[in-house]
């Protein structure tokens, strides 16, 4: 799968540096989460295998009705066409993984999004925080989707529209192919938020998660 986001060793330390701030600030714990894809969607594999034969089934069946071909085919070539095309077809979203946006429905999208999003929550310990302070912003590229989930500490203070506005921080980054910069923007908007709803640093306060960008 071609890569459409790299980090350079500078944007990850910038990251890391924002989240430092954020977390010297208020008790808030930040994991950024980046993901190329959060399935590997079989099932587009079989339905682009099934499209491309049937598609090809068809036009073989129009050509040879109309006495189009050049040449006689027996049924075992016309097995062997058909097999040849599914066999294309399944290897199409591999080679080209921007096809599965247009084999699968939204839906199946991002439904399977947000299941690797909670996934990660869990896998990351967003949730093993003393006050409940976690966050997770994740990002998915494939499916073009940003997802942010907040612990229950933090979510009991925190309108889930807050969370579109950090959201569409990073989208738009992406939008401007720096997503480096949408997601320490997005980081920011976060320390302003959880200071504004009394999430102040505590004395006794540790770092609980690492400050690293996860790339998956």
């Amino acid at each position: 799968m071609r890569n459409r986001f790299k980090f350079s060793e500078e944007q990850k330390q910038q990251i890391k540096e924002a989240i430092k701030d954020l977390e010297s600030h208020s008790s808030g714990e930040i994991v950024p989460y980046f993901t190329h894809k959060s399935d590997d969607y079989f099932e587009a594999r079989w339905k682009s295998a099934v499209l491309l034969s049937v598609f090809g089934a068809l036009l073989l069946a129009i050509a040879s009705y109309t006495w189009m071909l050049p040449f006689a085919v027996t049924p075992l070539e016309d097995a062997i066409f058909i097999g040849v095309l599914m066999l294309i077809g399944f290897f199409i979203p591999v080679v080209i993984p921007a096809s599965v946006r247009f084999l699968l429905s939204e839906d199946t999208l991002h439904l399977r999004v947000m299941n690797r999003a909670m996934s990660i929550f869990l896998q990351e310990e967003v949730f093993k925080t003393r006050d409940r302070t976690g966050v997770l912003i994740y990002i998915s590229e494939l499916e073009h989707e940003v997802v942010v989930l907040a612990d229950s500490g933090i979510n009991a203070k925190v309108a889930s529209e807050d969370w579109q506005n950090i959201t569409q921080l990073v989208i738009d980054g992406i939008k401007d192919k720096q997503v480096d910069k949408g997601l320490i923007n997005a980081i920011n908007a976060c320390k302003k938020l959880l200071l504004e709803n009394g999430f102040t640093v505590r004395s006794d306060d540790t770092n609980e998660l690492s400050d690293e960008l996860r790339i998956d």
